[in-house]
């Protein structure tokens, strides 16, 4: 038999001691780490709101009922406000994505 066949199976680490494992390197660059993480949450909120106000678009051009602070504007109005908060919503996502990945 082969040497690779006779030696012995390796344990099998659990997911905890791998995290175990890598919380030195974590420490390293805590700082780094921290800031990534605050970024997320206005990153999470700018990609959920997206199809939020492209939703809220459509019922506009339907004649639907959308949220409170669009109907008591003109379907240009409305339309204006959404794009623009999409807008919003796209840089603010593509500049902290920059950040992030910087």
């Amino acid at each position: 038999m082969t040497d690779s066949v006779r030696e012995k199976p390796r344990l099998r680490e659990t997911d905890w001691r791998l995290l175990r494992r890598l919380f030195p390197y974590a420490r390293q660059n805590s700082r780094l780490l921290a800031i990534a993480l605050v970024m997320l949450i206005p990153l999470s909120l700018s990609d959920a709101i997206q199809p939020i106000l492209v939703g809220q678009a459509i019922s506009l051009i339907r004649g639907e009922p959308t949220m409170d602070f669009l109907q008591e504007r003109t379907l240009e109005q409305g339309l204006n406000l959404l794009v623009g908060l999409l807008l919003v919503t796209i840089l603010v996502q593509l500049s902290l994505n920059g950040v992030q990945n910087f």
